[in-house]
This record gives structure tokens, C-alpha cells and sequence, in this order.
């Protein structure tokens, strides 16, 4: 606001100008006036106020960073509040990765000799695996011998009976106690997509 004699002026905003989402959040009138549409302000003489004679500053601008809001929530925040702040970057989450070498599922280790001693608390299954187009559905860790360290519960291999904690005694025919999990995993990846298995499990 300023004086001229007794004559009081003050800013207005003129819609009729194209403007920024920031000015129209930092207004608090919404009236429209029919002046320059070229000008940004416009003039509305007021009544005069005995006793003023003070020059008004009036902040008519004040700049609000806003970028695309992931939910509307933000939206009516900031409608709320003209000094809220959004980063210009979103944050985003990831989950955490996967470990290349997780724990194994073993309670303790268990060697080769004691899953072939006479006596020992292990039975043996033959699993037939038909592969899906991602593959079998399991994963094969350790060595020497070789355990199921995981196993995906709608895949074939699940299916087929196959749990965590077996050991693989053989594929498609072949004894493999005594060999490492990659070259097991080379086996099955190059052999034929329907796989005969042989596990031990302990007997609870």
C-alpha cells in the first residue's frame, strides 16, 4: 500500500495475465481485476485511512519449489501451508539386495561319510522335476556333499516334493556326493529339462 495526498492505493493481482502455480498459491485474494493484461499489478484506489502514513511494503512473490508429488497428500499440504519445501529429487527406496553367499540352511555341518553310514538318520527320495520356462524352482549350495539351500514353493520343484535341507545324492543317475554345488548346477543347467533327482533328508 502507499499514499498519494489522501488517496489510498494498493496492489492488486490482474487474473487476466498468465501466471506461475507459485503466484496464485502466495495470493491471499482472488479477485479479479479489469486492468493492463500485460501488467502483473494492478491499481484499486481505497478509501483513505486517517493516521496511516506509513509506506507498505507488500511481498507479492515469494518462490516455493514443487515437483511431481507421489501422493495427493503433498498436494494439500502444500495448499495449506505457502512456506512448505518439496526436495526437487524424490527419494527413492530400495529393498535391500540379496546376499551373493547367504547363511547357510544347515543346523550343522554334516559330512558325506555320516550321510552313508550304516544306520544313519537319513532316508532317500527320487524326485522327478519337470522344468517351467524360468527353470526348477530350487537352489543348490554347499559341497561334498551338496544341499537344497532354497526352494521357490510354486515351482516345480516344490511341487515335486523337494524341501529345504535335502541332500543331493544324485542327477539324472549320476552320484554327486562327493562333488561341488557348482558343478551340480552345471549338470542340471546343461542336461535335459525333465530331471530325475535323488535327495537324503533326515528323519525326524
Amino acid at each position: 500500500h502507499f499514499f498519494d495526498s489522501d488517496i489510498l492505493y494498493q496492489f492488486w493481482i490482474n487474473f487476466r495475465r498468465r501466471r506461475r502455480l507459485t503466484e496464485l498459491l502466495n495470493e491471499n485474494s482472488s479477485r479479479a481485476l479489469s486492468e493492463s493484461p500485460d501488467s502483473p499489478f494492478c491499481l484499486r484506489k481505497l478509501n483513505p485511512e486517517p493516521g496511516n502514513t506509513s509506506f507498505l511494503s507488500v511481498q507479492t512473490n515469494k518462490e516455493i519449489k514443487i515437483v511431481s508429488a507421489v501422493r495427493r497428500s503433498s498436494i494439500t499440504s502444500l495448499a495449506g501451508n505457502s512456506n512448505t519445501y518439496f526436495s526437487t529429487t524424490p527419494m527413492l527406496v530400495f529393498p535391500p539386495v540379496a546376499e551373493c553367499n547367504p547363511k547357510s540352511v544347515l543346523k550343522r555341518p554334516v559330512t558325506t561319510e555320516e550321510l552313508l553310514s550304516p544306520g544313519a538318520p537319513y532316508m532317500k527320495k527320487t524326485l522327478t522335476i519337470v522344468g517351467d520356462a524360468v527353470g526348477w524352482g530350487f537352489v543348490v549350495r554347499g559341497g561334498r556333499p551338496c544341499h537344497i539351500q532354497a526352494v521357490d514353493p510354486g515351482g516345480p520343484a516344490a511341487a515335486a516334493g523337494m524341501k529345504v535341507c535335502q541332500f543331493v545324492f544324485s542327477v539324472n543317475g549320476l552320484y554327486v556326493l562327493h562333488l561341488d554345488y557348482q558343478t551340480i548346477s552345471s549338470l542340471i543347467m546343461t542336461g535335459p529339462r525333465t530331471l530325475v533327482m535323488e535327495v537324503m533328508e533326515a528323519i525326524e
